[in-house]
């Protein structure tokens, strides 16, 4: 929905009011505070969910974004939680330039890649060249998109060496200029 209103909010839960849910603006969560302010947990009655918005609200403050998201819980596989109680989810951001992946993640298992086909068909299919990807692990043992952003203003995650991407990115980019050269 558009905008902030905590009664439109809470309409707007009634149709995922049976299962977990996540509130979000519609660019971003407040999930250091995920027990107060993003997790929804089945049957939240109005009085907590309002108070949920409330803290939700104030955590996004002047970052608020255009307006309120309520979407499914993902029953994605957890590492643990943080001190703060978040969890620590199994979640890999892929980055692709003109559908192909920068850098694949190395070393993970379960590994993303295994699907990279998928995932690089699905990034074809937007016009903008550099796009992010997030991909979480289920419980059932498959991989889902939770997320896709504009990859230039999107973070890299902490695992991935920013000197690595930045050559990967350059190779990227220098295939393409040496393609359209060639073609041109």
């Amino acid at each position: 929905m558009e905008g902030e209103n905590p009664e439109e909010a809470w309409e707007l839960y009634q149709g995922f009011r049976t299962e977990d849910a996540i509130i979000k603006d519609w660019v971003k969560s407040a999930k250091a505070k995920w027990k107060d302010a993003c997790y929804l947990p089945a049957h939240t009655e109005r009085e907590r969910f309002l108070e949920m918005f409330s803290i939700f609200r104030r955590e996004r403050g002047k970052l608020f974004n255009r307006g309120v998201v309520i979407r499914e819980f993902l029953p994605i596989v957890e590492r643990g939680s943080d001190v703060g109680g978040l969890p620590v989810i199994e979640e890999v951001r892929l980055f692709f330039w003109q559908g192909k992946v920068v850098v694949p993640p190395q070393g993970r298992s379960p590994n993303p890649m295994d699907e990279r086909e998928r995932w690089e068909e699905i990034a074809r299919r937007f016009q903008s060249p550099f796009i992010t990807m997030d991909v979480v692990y289920l419980t059932d043992g498959t991989w889902k998109i939770v997320e896709v952003g504009d990859a230039g203003v999107s973070g890299l995650p902490i695992t991935l060496d920013a000197g690595r991407f930045f050559a990967a990115l350059w190779n990227h980019l220098q295939e393409d200029a040496n393609g359209s050269i060639v073609a041109g």
